[in-house]
């Protein structure tokens, strides 16, 4: 056997311990013989299949079952004559669930082999679970206030322009705590901080799914109540303060809420006028005696 032919026996046998090794699924798709031909060890694992039973599907696209787009259709009716420069070096990136809850990150590219002119459909996948994890976490403590664990003025942004988009009618309530400096200040921040942690999480666990809980800053709070007429708000407005008089803090004096409500419709709103609205008509419940609410004009 002459050197050539070692140094191409010595490559394709590095090539294929480092295809069965890496921590990158391989998956190849003969678009000829309508057949899978290859999987390597972390593709298997990937998908939880022996490589016989991955062999003998039909095609690679049911191993992944949110790959209905149309390009899947385009892969499938493929023929050798249909390649061309132009298609058969596209690429398609996707992340998808597997079935086992594994989130992989997938591509897609089509290979002719210079050989014999024929067509092969790569697929590589990662498993990008702990990755997306990660970043879903970020995502969560750059909106969420890490005192209270509701959501923080900052991740208001997005949640108000999908406001201004829906249809329906809203309720919001602006509301602080009456005299929370003086308990800050008589009892200490560490008081303090148990009163606001103490408020939202009674105030949270009584709302639903689609109400958006924010507190605004200091010991003032948002709520956002979609689809709620003038006397759903003025029902939950006395439920939130009834709320906050169950709570046992530890203190002598009594906790009550100051209150700015208001319900608007969704057209042409402008979002920060409105909660500039309420945050006027709470600074007024205030100076009138504070431990009500008033609506906004």
């Amino acid at each position: 056997m002459c050197k050539t032919e070692n140094s191409l026996d010595l490559s394709l046998n590095t090539l294929k311990f480092i295809l069965e090794n890496v921590e990158v699924g391989f998956c190849v798709y003969d678009v000829g013989l309508n057949k899978i031909v290859y999987a390597n060890k972390y593709f298997m694992k990937l998908v939880n299949l022996e490589l016989d039973d991955i062999l003998s599907l039909d095609n690679p696209f049911i191993l992944f079952p949110e790959n209905k787009v149309a390009y899947v259709k385009e892969y499938m009716n493929i023929k050798i004559n249909d390649l061309d420069e132009s298609n058969y070096t596209k690429k398609y990136v996707k992340l998808r669930r597997l079935k086992n809850s594994t989130i992989v990150h997938t591509k897609f590219r089509i290979l002719k082999f210079e050989q014999n002119n024929k067509p092969f459909l790569l697929i590589s996948a990662s498993n990008v679970t702990s990755l997306v994890k990660k970043i879903k976490n970020l995502d969560n403590k750059a909106q969420t206030d890490f005192l209270t664990g509701i959501y923080n003025r900052f991740s208001m942004e997005e949640k108000l322009t999908r406001l201004s988009q829906s249809s329906n009618s809203f309720g919001l309530i602006m509301f602080d705590i009456d005299n929370f400096k003086f308990f800050n200040d008589t009892y200490g921040h560490s008081k303090g901080d148990e009163i606001l942690k103490k408020i939202a999480e009674k105030i949270k666990s009584s709302l639903r799914e689609t109400d958006i809980f924010v507190r605004w800053g200091g010991d003032e709070f948002l709520l956002i109540l979609m689809g709620v007429s003038k006397e759903d708000l003025l029902k939950i407005a006395k439920k939130i303060r009834n709320k906050v008089s169950e709570i046992d803090f530890g203190i002598s004096e009594v906790i009550t809420l100051s209150m700015g409500i208001g319900t608007f419709d969704n057209n042409n709103i402008d979002l920060d006028l409105l909660v500039e609205k309420v945050d006027n008509a709470m600074l007024k419940a205030k100076s009138l005696g504070k431990d009500t609410f008033i609506w906004c004009e």
